[in-house]
């Protein structure tokens, strides 16, 4: 007895960022952007910027909620500089830093990170990143190793969308079942972010339009892959889709894979029991333990007929139209971080 697909699809409109998170957002970044473009002693090293990361992808989930209690989404900006690739990426990054901190309208600089400079304010946490445009994409400073590497936000951008229609809709919702699971249940700090994304492209069912099953199947298909790769300490090599040579999971480590590996293995067993529950409070009690307290609960058609009630969760918001259609409203501002 599945779980109607309506409580999936309230779910997803429930992890969506809230309109204020939305304006916030966009009012932190267009600010650091046009401090940056109008500054006295970087104008001139500044050529355009854009936004990048699930912010830009369309691909975010409801941010944190922070130690102050406030829900600040983290923003990607790429400043797209002059400089050159002979420049050390540290000068460089120091220059972005006291660019943004010039000016009586500057900003506190939080740190300044291994290849952005980080910003916190009360409208959204953002990491600026200074690069260098090359004729097939970007050139991105790492300061730990004093050199450039190649990077092309762009692309991931427009894989996205490809995948989205591939899926036909369904791709970006099952994205962000899949970062809402991994908080609910978190094994580490990685994989996370677009390695997320591709692991989705590449193992959840294109056709299956029940999220609930396409969840399952996604979960099931994954562990199948690399579950032995694990069992013996290995981890694959996964493409990025801009940069074929580039492993989307250099920055994981085997640990860490492991631990992920084992975390898809006992929730794609609940998942798939959740599905096969021929009971519908015990399926709603698995979904429950996937996705945590926010998945609503369906009552029995008995039990809502012995007290004259109705299914405990609300219908599907109005303007929303599923399975083939995002979550989110469709006029919401570009990407989310």
């Amino acid at each position: 007895m599945p779980v109607p697909q309506a409580r999936f699809t309230e779910l997803l409109a429930d992890l969506e960022p809230s309109p204020t998170t939305k304006s916030q957002a966009s009012g932190g970044h267009t600010g650091i952007r046009d401090h940056l473009r109008t500054q006295e002693k970087f104008k001139d090293r500044y050529v355009t910027s854009f936004l990048s990361g699930s912010y830009a992808r369309s691909t975010s989930i409801r941010p944190r909620t922070s130690a102050d209690g406030e829900e600040r989404p983290d923003v990607d900006i790429i400043i797209v500089t002059n400089f050159e690739t002979s420049d050390h990426p540290d000068n460089v990054l120091q220059e972005v830093c006291r660019a943004l901190e010039a000016g009586d309208d500057g900003y506190v600089v939080e740190r300044i990170n291994k290849r952005s400079v980080r910003v916190e304010t009360w409208q959204a946490d953002m990491d600026i990143v200074p690069v260098v445009q090359t004729w097939n994409g970007y050139m991105i400073p790492d300061r730990d190793n004093g050199t450039w590497k190649f990077t092309n936000p762009p692309v991931h951008t427009s894989w996205s969308a490809k995948q989205n229609e591939k899926f036909d809709g369904r791709f970006k919702p099952l994205v962000k079942l899949f970062k809402w699971w991994r908080r609910v249940n978190p094994s580490g700090r990685r994989p996370k972010g677009f390695v997320l994304e591709v692991l989705v492209s590449l193992h959840a069912p294109t056709t299956e339009t029940h999220y609930g099953e396409a969840f399952a199947r996604l979960l099931k298909n994954f562990y199948d892959a690399y579950g032995f790769l694990a069992a013996v300490d290995q981890k694959p090599f996964i493409a990025d889709p801009a940069d074929p040579s580039n492993d989307i999971l250099g920055k994981v480590t085997v640990a860490q894979w492991k631990d992920f590996i084992e975390k898809v293995r006992v929730y794609a067993d609940i998942a798939r029991r959740a599905q096969e529950a021929e009971d519908m409070e015990e399926a709603t009690r698995q979904w429950r333990r996937v996705f945590g307290d926010r998945f609503k609960a369906t009552a029995t058609v008995a039990k809502a007929a012995s007290y004259g009630g109705f299914a405990a969760a609300s219908p599907v918001p109005a303007g929303y139209t599923f399975p083939n259609a995002m979550a989110a409203p469709a006029n919401k501002p570009r990407g989310f971080a």
